[in-house]
């Protein structure tokens, strides 16, 4: 009975860590759709509304990202480093930074400031890269 148990708790928290997983990984694919849909609006020289959004949702799914990590969530088959467990308030500082670049970048658009939509989103790209490199097999 107590080998039953023990297998219906383990059970139980691979399921939840699962679903962790799958949240990750479905916010990552999202954030690479945004970027990819920016990209092909800013080749299009289409600075407006449009891509004002995108940043906003990339801003929004960057400031949420930390909380898809629990203390039991990086089992198989999470790409995440357990680094980001031991130093969870680099890895959060990091998410909200590249949260806040693209609020600026999204203000920028806005403002049409050419600029510092370019500095913000090379900021925010450069944390995508140092956040991956750090937290991410």
């Amino acid at each position: 009975m107590k080998k039953i148990i023990f297998i219906l708790i383990f059970l139980f928290f691979a399921a939840q860590a699962n679903d962790f997983i799958n949240q990750r990984q479905d916010t990552m694919k999202k954030i690479k759709e945004l970027v990819q849909s920016s990209n092909t609006l800013l080749k299009e020289r289409k600075f407006n509304n449009q891509l004002a959004n995108i940043y906003q949702e990339i801003a929004i799914l960057l400031n949420e990202f930390p909380n898809l990590f629990p203390e039991n969530s990086l089992i198989s088959p999470s790409r995440a480093k357990r680094t980001i467990l031991e130093d969870p308030l680099n890895f959060n500082q990091l998410a909200q930074e590249a949260s806040q670049n693209a609020i600026m970048a999204k203000s920028a658009i806005i403002k049409k400031d050419l600029s510092l939509f370019f500095n913000s989103n090379q900021k925010l790209l450069d944390q995508c890269n140092s956040c991956h490199s750090r937290y991410r097999y």
